[in-house]
């Protein structure tokens, strides 16, 4: 099984107004969280999520300041109800 690489950044500002405006340049915002660590907010690019849409391999590394963090799944994904594309993504570290 392949593991795939996933580049994101990540995001000073949380809330609504924050995730509009992450949305409004086509990126998504999203959470990496892993237990017994504290959650990280990210921004993914939503053209480099759809890269890796449909791909054998559940496992992601996840990558940000500089830092490659192995094992990662993509635990929920929240779609806007009208359009259908990806508002919120949620990462989860193995």
């Amino acid at each position: 099984m392949a593991e795939i690489q996933l580049n994101v950044e990540t995001r000073e500002g949380t809330g609504t107004q924050a995730a509009r405006k992450i949305r409004a340049v086509e990126k998504i915002p999203g959470i990496y969280y892993i237990s017994g660590s504290k959650n990280i907010p990210i921004i993914i690019d939503r053209a480099e999520l759809h890269s890796i849409w449909g791909t054998e391999s559940g496992l992601l590394d996840i990558t940000f300041d500089g830092k490659t963090h192995k094992k990662a799944v993509i635990r929920d994904i929240q779609y806007d109800p009208v359009r259908g594309f990806p508002i919120h993504i949620d990462l989860m570290g193995i």
